[in-house]
């Protein structure tokens, strides 16, 4: 694995919470530090999140505009990449950033019951930092913002892609500076190297026209008749043309849409979609390849799951992750609403947060074994799933009754093969419930 992949999965995976904070996050993550993983990819990707993540909560908040991070990748001597995680926030101010790696340490108390979080972000990214023997540091300034940078052993090797990008015969039109920045930050990546900037749609219109080989149109445009309009008009000059359109619309259907038209999101835009793209409308992959290997699930309302946290982002995050399995999700905000629902309905799988007010995932859970003690019903399983990753956390859940236990944040990937586990338990041994306690 590369680190090129784990800060685009990073950027992925915390997509939809950045957007519920009103946040984009973008990448320039050049080809020449698309360099192997030394280190364990595990803690390399924990630390990337973590600044990631940090960066999100505390650029969000504004109601007028939208706040930016930039996870970039740059090289440095001695075999070291430079991993880059900039934000546009609130900043930190110089007494207080030696102080912000510390556990539960933040520059402003005041500003964290605004931001949220449990204050271990950082005192995690300077522990797992250590342990793989590389360096953080940051550099900040008050209402400017923050760069966080850590630097990691590097070594070339090559991705096993043979794809000729070379071959391709790629124009981009995009509508306005920002999102050239955004390409042209990522320009050294394969998938760009021989991309054509159209500077008008009269231009765009005669290259396609005139084009030798079947072009494939990376579109950028705000507009969306516009865009609509544009491809119908192309299409006219070259029904040979295949279209790349990376869109604003947060809600839009992404992925391939018709045989020569692919859309993806704007926020962010990553290297991997842009390459599978490519490939898929060049004729050398096709859809399935890339497509999930979990099955569908046969009936969603025999999957119901049942989401008890109180933060509303992570509401958002979760319920997002397991609506992509294929799950129907409820909430409840606090470990009794969560009690009363599970005595209420029937569920698949129960979420609940470990620390939440009126009562905790812990409290929660022990009730639930008292009440399958006293009535006789079959034993529910329970799934903690905590922010708290200091040693003993695990000790605590299965203390309290639950049956397995994931340290936040919990990967799509790990989310699935843990709810398939446990859902192929119940059909050997069929119970209730399942109840997962974040």
């Amino acid at each position: 694995m590369s680190y090129s992949d784990l800060c685009d999965s990073v950027a992925m995976e915390l997509r939809v919470e950045a957007l519920a904070r009103h946040c984009h996050v973008n990448l320039a993550l050049a080809h020449d530090v698309s360099g192997k993983v030394l280190s364990d990819p595990e803690k390399v990707r924990q630390i990337i999140y973590n600044l990631v993540s940090n960066a999100i909560k505390f650029s969000s908040g504004r109601p007028d505009d939208w706040a930016q991070v930039m996870i970039s990748t740059s090289l440095l001597p001695d075999d070291q990449i430079l991993i880059t995680v900039q934000d546009d926030g609130i900043g930190i101010e110089a007494d207080k950033i030696d102080d912000i790696f510390e556990p539960f340490a933040q520059a402003d108390q005041a500003r964290n019951r605004v931001y949220g979080g449990t204050g271990l972000g950082l005192s995690i990214v300077r522990r797992l930092v250590g342990f793989l023997g590389a360096r953080v540091w940051v550099e900040s300034m008050p209402n400017q913002g923050s760069r966080f940078f850590v630097a990691l052993p590097y070594q070339p090797y090559d991705h096993g892609d043979d794809w000729d990008y070379a071959s391709t015969n790629i124009l981009a039109f995009v509508d306005d500076d920002a999102k050239l920045n955004i390409l042209r930050a990522n320009y050294r990546l394969p998938v760009l190297q021989n991309v054509r900037l159209m500077k008008s749609q009269c231009e765009l219109g005669l290259s396609v026209q005139s084009a030798q080989r079947a072009p494939i149109i990376l579109l950028a445009i705000g507009d969306t008749e516009i865009h609509t309009t544009l491809i119908s008009t192309l299409h006219q000059l070259n029904p040979s043309a295949t279209y790349i359109s990376i869109v604003t619309e947060h809600d839009q259907n992404m992925g391939l849409q018709q045989p020569n038209l692919y859309t993806m999101p704007r926020f962010p835009v990553l290297p991997s979609e842009l390459s599978k793209a490519v490939r898929i409308l060049s004729g050398d992959a096709v859809m399935h390849e890339y497509e999930s290997d979990l099955a569908p699930l046969p009936d969603p309302e025999q999957n119901r799951l049942l989401v008890v946290e109180d933060n509303a982002i992570n509401r958002m995050v979760i319920g997002a992750q397991l609506e992509q399995l294929g799950y129907v999700v409820e909430f409840a905000h606090d470990g009794q609403q969560g009690l009363d629902a599970w005595s209420a309905n029937s569920f698949a799988d129960l979420l609940v947060d470990g620390q939440m007010p009126v009562m905790d995932g812990y409290e929660m859970t022990r009730a639930t074994r008292t009440n399958e003690s006293e009535t006789g019903a079959t034993k529910s399983i329970i799934i903690g799933v905590t922010a708290n990753a200091l040693r003993g956390d695990a000790d605590l859940c299965f203390a309290s009754g639950m049956d397995d236990y994931l340290a936040k944040p919990v990967s799509l990937d790990v989310l699935r093969s843990t709810l398939e586990k446990w859902l192929s338990h119940q059909k050997k041994q069929p119970a209730d419930q399942t109840v997962i306690a974040m």
